[in-house]
């Protein structure tokens, strides 16, 4: 881009030029630089809202496919500019790095030297653009990405003076376009227009005259029901999926997932979302954290195929007390009948290696079916835990999570030597196939570890080893049946430590959850496995993205940064009356 030497006619100040607002491809970037440069740059007051007669969400044209709404932004900036959230951000690394971004400085200029023209300081000067409420609508039109940005302004008269600074930027320090005109031009590919209380700017200047026909008319009744709640949250989303399906001219999202894994346990949400017209989602930035929500409408029938996803009843999560925590996904499913709908959730490429899983394990149990004496036997919620493993001073590279699978058993003591019996055959086999292909076997063992028996694998370190070990020495594959649970751990000191778990009184708390979906995963544990394995993360960037190793280090070091701050992160997936609810909540480290 180029630079110019024009600068503001109040204060003197470098600008930027006009072709900024006018990049489509730089849009985004730049709106996100415009807020970030403003929290982070002065000293901000309150502005005091006005009434607006209507919502900009009301304004934006039929043709968009989805839009982004900013509420309150002129009396929220400057307390978010306040909260732990943003000014832990500023402490980071990855702060320090977008100090560096050309896009970021070039907006911190803009902003500053607009904010100079109005006397306002750069945090004001946003928030008067911004207003009372502003959507960021997408569209096609004529087979070409459009956008159109909506605000219900508070300070109009602020945003004209700002508005004029614009246009005598874009005529070179002499105005020749007349103020009076219903649509201006930015450029040859953005416009923007004022009317009434409101400011349109967009890439089309069909939208911008579409948007004008709008105001004063009453809100349309399939977006009635989208702006009940904007009071209450901070960011706003919609997205139109039955049109985006009409463009596409097929399903969207696919109604199956080619992991039968995947298919298996979350497919029930995938096809009832691929099914669904809208997806309405909003934030809510509080001081520690940010707390999201999606609302899907899927109509007051589900289909009988997806019913096994969502039982309906409250599922009872239990909550393991365990050290060096990574986190937890747990769900709520009718797994018998999961598997007698497979066919009609599963592609059937995907499916076959499935039957082949099962029909292994079906040897693996003796005269036991998978389908039909296994899974009945094994009870709900199932969880998946992780923690970081320990190591002595022989240690693998790189040092992996442990993971395990914890699932509640109808008849413990019934299933307990068929199971221990399937894992000793199933580890049998697998040393076969390494002898017959040359490669290192398990040593196959049992333990007593308290009033439990794990049965476990472990790979011989050999005489003379030196660390670090090959990265197979992060697994000791185990199985325990213990207090109503089968567990399989990805390692035999995972397995004991659910154990002690389990067996301490107090120390494992079901807890009712309404939520038939759980993912949890703590920050400092997550934050300490991606700083243990930032170089092998670094060379894998490098390859799949062809960087240097500089470039890939520091894009590294600040994902590092950006995961530092998180605290902890919990998201609940449940199947209320007519629709899919996600809840995310996100908060950062005092």
């Amino acid at each position: 881009m180029q630079t110019i030497s024009s600068r503001c006619p109040v204060a003197g100040l470098p600008l930027l030029p006009p072709r900024i607002f006018v990049l489509p491809t730089r849009i985004f970037v730049l709106m996100v630089a415009l807020l970030l440069a403003v929290l982070f740059t002065s000293p901000v007051t309150h502005a005091s809202p006005l009434p607006a007669p209507q919502k900009a969400v009301d304004l934006l044209p039929e043709e968009v496919l989805g839009w982004l709404t900013v509420h309150r932004g002129s009396t929220r900036i400057p307390e978010l500019e306040k909260s732990k959230l943003f000014q832990s951000f500023r402490r980071s690394k990855t702060y320090r790095q977008l100090e560096s971004n050309p896009e970021y400085l070039k907006a911190k200029l803009m902003i500053f030297g607009l904010s100079t023209t109005v006397s306002l300081h750069p945090s004001q000067a946003l928030g008067a653009l911004l207003g009372r409420e502003a959507a960021l609508g997408m569209g096609i039109q004529k087979g070409q990405k459009e956008w159109i940005a909506v605000a219900i302004l508070d300070q109009p008269k602020k945003v004209d003076q700002m508005l004029a600074t614009i246009r005598l930027m874009a005529s070179g320090g002499s105005e020749t376009t007349s103020k009076h005109r219903k649509i201006h031009e930015l450029g040859s590919d953005a416009f923007y227009s004022r009317f009434g209380s409101v400011l349109a700017l967009s890439s089309s200047k069909t939208l911008i005259r579409e948007c004008r026909a709008r105001q004063g008319k009453p809100v349309r009744k399939k977006r009635r029901h989208l702006t009940h709640q904007t009071e209450k949250i901070d960011l706003g989303i919609h997205v139109d999926l039955e049109r985006i399906r009409e463009l596409a001219g097929g399903t969207f999202p696919p109604t199956k997932s080619e992991n039968a894994l995947a298919a298996l346990f979350f497919g029930g949400a995938q096809d009832l979302l691929s099914r669904a017209s809208t997806v309405t989602g909003g934030a809510k930035i509080v001081d520690d954290g940010i707390s999201l929500s999606a609302r899907i409408p899927v109509g007051d029938t589900i289909p009988d195929r997806v019913t096994s996803f969502f039982p309906g009843d409250s599922a009872t999560f239990l909550q393991l007390d365990l050290p060096r925590t990574l986190g937890r996904i747990g769900l709520q499913r009718d797994l018998s009948g999961l598997w007698e709908g497979k066919k009609d959730l599963i592609p059937e490429g995907a499916l076959r290696g499935l039957l082949n899983f099962a029909n292994t394990f079906t040897t693996l149990l003796g005269s036991l079916d998978f389908g039909e004496d296994l899974l009945p036997a094994l009870g709900t919620p199932i969880q998946l835990v992780s923690n970081r493993s320990t190591f002595s001073d022989m240690f693998p590279a790189p040092e992996l999570p442990a993971f395990a699978l914890v699932v509640p058993l109808r008849a413990a003591e019934k299933m307990r030597t068929r199971l221990e019996t399937a894992t000793l055959q199933a580890l049998s086999i697998i040393n076969l196939n390494n002898s017959q292909e040359g490669r290192p076997s398990y040593m196959v063992d049992r333990e007593n570890y308290g009033s439990s028996r794990i049965t476990f694998a472990e790979w011989e370190i050999p005489e003379g080893a030196k660390t670090p070990l090959d990265i197979r020495h992060n697994f000791s594959p185990s199985t325990c049946v213990t207090n109503g649970y089968f567990v399989i751990g990805s390692t035999r000191q995972l397995t004991r430590e659910i154990i002690d778990s389990l067996s301490q009184s107090g120390s494992s708390r079901p807890k009712k959850v309404s939520a038939n979906t759980l993912l949890e995963v703590d920050g400092a544990g997550l934050h300490h496995i991606l700083t243990q394995n930032r170089d092998l993360l670094a060379d894998q960037k490098m390859v799949e993205e062809d960087l240097s190793a500089s470039e890939a280090k520091a894009e590294i070091e600040g994902l590092l940064s950006l995961a530092g701050l998180a605290e902890s992160l919990h998201a609940e997936l449940e199947l209320l009356t007519g629709h899919l609810q996600l809840s995310v909540s996100l908060k950062v480290k005092p």
